[in-house]
């Protein structure tokens, strides 16, 4: 369900947000950059299409499956949990977007995955952590919504408690089934995530309010945080 519940996460916004962050951090031609929890492919396919050594994982089959349908990714996705990647320090850019950290109850296990995503990259390279800001989250929050999605039709309820936002979904296919889901987020403010970094050997930590690099304020719909892990120049 997760192609339809989001379809508004599409190739075009994967464009302007890899746009975005190339106009205030700097990617080089000849880095290589991991994609991590890929989903379908959409930044990374566009990462492949502009000349990057690029390479992803996910944990979802149905999702890995539909990024295998664009040639260009076949052996270039792998089935992975975040808490253990099979992947060597050889990256020099890691991508974390869309919100994909913070959904394990348990925060050592946040703490184990964010430590991973950093054993990615070689010294000095950069980790990029799209997460959603706790502040404009709890200020906007939209307690429940219902949605026509082709032929579905998809009711969201939200709540938050404590330092999660939680959301239950109802799909209807319009023939009497439903399908139920339930996302379960943790957040975080931004001193939380730059003490994370920073006991993680990270340093250079900038926190912005999008992707084209606008200031961070109460009001910023994202929370991208970009930062240099040990080492390097």
């Amino acid at each position: 369900m997760y192609p339809i519940i989001y379809a508004h996460r599409s190739g075009s916004a994967a464009a302007d947000e890899i746009a975005g962050l190339k106009h205030w951090l700097p990617f080089f031609q000849n880095d290589r950059i991991i994609d991590v929890c890929c989903g379908e492919g959409r930044h990374l396919h566009l990462l492949l299409r502009m000349g990057y050594d690029a390479w992803g994982f996910d944990l979802s089959r149905t999702l890995l499956r539909n990024a295998l349908q664009h040639k260009d990714q076949q052996g270039r996705v792998v089935r992975a949990d975040m808490r253990a990647t099979p992947f060597a320090a050889a990256f020099d850019v890691a991508l974390s977007l869309f919100s994909s950290f913070g959904y394990f109850l348990e925060e050592s296990d946040n703490q184990r995955a964010l430590q991973q995503m950093i054993t990615l990259l070689r010294p000095g390279g950069r980790l990029v952590l799209d997460h959603m800001n706790r502040r404009y989250i709890e200020d906007t929050l939209i307690p429940a919504s219902t949605d026509r999605m082709g032929k579905y039709t998809v009711r969201q309820q939200r709540n938050i408690a404590g330092n999660r936002v939680r959301k239950t979904i109802q799909v209807f296919d319009g023939k009497g089934r439903c399908r139920r889901f339930e996302e379960n987020v943790r957040m975080y403010w931004p001193d939380e995530i730059s003490a994370m970094l920073s006991k993680q050997g990270c340093r250079d930590i900038r926190i912005r309010g999008g992707f084209d690099g606008k200031p961070f304020t109460h009001g910023s719909r994202r929370m991208i945080v970009a930062c240099r892990a040990a080492g390097g120049k």
